[in-house]
């Protein structure tokens, strides 16, 4: 028995895929092909997500869940949790007793993998050569890390203008999709319950999404309704932030503003609509001061009333990742801002005052102040010191930051408005687009855009602006990630079509 492995070590393990590859088996016996191994989550659920595995003649996608023994699937409570729904492959490095097993919420016996069976050193080796990888920088690291340093300018720059159209139009494009989808849905007449949007992706790539086909008319995209549900699933996925994205546009999708209106002139209606539905009132008995308890009960009475005419999706509690999140980050709390975009939707004609901030040639830092004055919630009283129904805080704290909101512009409103101007041939917006994206300031730095600017930038040039961060990130996402350096202008150089002098 190997003593005091760290389940991150395993991890690593899986990730680099240190293993005898070729002749991996199921504790059961079916042969296993590791055909992508996903990428590790650093957030709560599964340690690995997006995994593709072949057992037996089957292909499975999905998520991967690693541990030192069996035992630990059962003390960690998996098999309650319904996030573990989605666990393909069971990955463990001691092998177990012949009765042991694992089993998902929803019944399923998962395959068992004993890592311990297949790796080429021992443990200890790998360990040390796992070290030697962090220190020389292999994490994460894209192809071209070591060589990039030669690729000259007047190929890097262009090529960044590039990716930063290509994501802004990838983002439009998801807009497109669900506008022309919903314009359809309008035009049949249908009213029964809306299904969900297809499968939330984890970012939207220009392979993944089809050019919508062109059997709508302009009129029939026309109907202020339509770009207002539109952009209010836009502001709920970015009120998701990258831990609570999926619960945010499945709230979305099932409670619309359609749903919404008839009762959206109460904020406090509104508000119970999107915790009832959310799932996340606080349960009876929960410890609370007599102030939070009180507004509780009043915000529960009115789901319960609300309720009966509700048929769609109830979320669940442990759809959500409560935490670890920042304070501001919590899906409470932007729940609240949520409150009040639907409002400013529904009876402050928002998205027309988005669109004729984006066309007006103000300035680009006065057409930001502005854009941030729009979408600034108003919380009311019991929410101005409050991160949570039970956690308070010494002073204001803001529903949507200052660093949200720009996000939002970024990733909601710009790719919006591009779509606006395309439809309706509104050069002034789309001119509007283009000013700010090359203008606005970079959002903070992430571990993706770090990551890049040390393997790739380096201090060449600078990240001067949001659209050259966001080339960055298309570039990693759609390129780096997967190795597709013969579609990389960049790779195309070190690689491919370099012209022999």
């Amino acid at each position: 028995m190997t003593p005091h492995i760290h389940e991150r070590f395993l991890q690593r393990i899986w990730d680099r895929q240190f293993l005898h590859s070729t002749s991996l088996h199921t504790a059961d016996g079916r042969p296993v092909v590791v055909e992508h191994a996903g990428v590790l989550n650093t957030d709560a659920g599964p340690d690995v997500r997006r995994a593709r595995i072949r057992i037996g003649d089957t292909v499975y996608s999905g998520d991967v869940e690693i541990h030192r023994t069996m035992g630990e699937w059962w003390r960690h409570r998996h098999h309650e949790d319904p996030a573990y729904n989605g666990v393909i492959l069971h990955v463990i490095l001691e092998r177990p007793a012949p009765h042991e097993r694992a089993t998902t919420r929803s019944g399923r016996d998962l395959p068992l993998l004993v890592l311990g069976d297949f790796l080429p050193d021992p443990v200890r080796v790998l360990w040390e050569r796992a070290i030697l990888d962090d220190h020389a920088g292999a994490p994460g690291a894209i192809r071209c890390s070591r060589v990039n340093r030669e690729v000259p300018l007047d190929i890097i720059l262009p090529w960044l203008e590039h990716l930063a159209r290509e994501r802004l139009e990838v983002k439009m494009r998801r807009f497109e999709e669900r506008l022309r989808d919903l314009a359809i849905r309008r035009k049949m007449t249908m009213r029964e319950r809306p299904p969900e949007w297809g499968e939330i992706p984890e970012e939207d790539s220009p392979d993944r999404i089809p050019p919508p086909e062109p059997e709508l008319r302009v009129s029939d995209l026309s109907e202020r309704s339509l770009w207002d549900q539109v952009l209010y699933e836009g502001m709920m996925e970015g009120l998701g932030y990258s831990k609570n994205r999926r619960p945010f546009i499945r709230l979305s999708q099932h409670l619309t503003l359609e749903v919404l209106w008839p009762t959206s002139g109460d904020a406090v209606l509104t508000e119970a609509w999107l915790f009832g539905v959310a799932g996340l009132l606080p349960a009876r008995g929960t410890p609370m001061s007599e102030e939070a308890a009180a507004y509780v009960d009043f915000l529960r009475a009115a789901w319960e009333s609300l309720s009966t005419r509700y048929r769609g999706e109830r979320l669940s509690p442990v759809a959500w990742v409560l935490s670890p999140t920042r304070p501001a980050n919590a899906p409470t709390l932007r729940l609240v801002a949520a409150r009040d975009l639907v409002r400013k939707i529904l009876h402050l004609d928002l998205f027309r005052s988005l669109m004729l901030t984006v066309a007006a040639d103000a300035g680009p830092a006065a057409t930001r102040a502005t854009l941030h004055r729009l979408l600034e919630p108003e919380p009311g009283p019991f929410w101005e010191r409050r991160v949570s129904f039970t956690r308070t805080a010494r002073t204001f704290v803001s529903a949507l930051g200052f660093s949200r909101r720009d996000e939002l512009v970024i990733n909601t409103v710009l790719p919006l408005a591009w779509l606006y101007a395309r439809v309706f041939r509104r050069p002034a917006v789309r001119e509007g687009v283009g000013r700010l994206l090359a203008w606005y300031p970079p959002s903070a730095t992430n571990t993706l855009t770090a990551r890049m600017e040390r393997q790739f930038v380096r201090k060449r040039f600078r990240m001067a602006n949001a659209q050259t961060q966001q080339a960055l990130v298309q570039l990693y996402k759609y390129y780096c990630e997967d190795e597709r350096c013969n579609e990389c202008a960049v790779g195309r150089y070190l690689w491919g079509e370099r012209k022999e002098e």
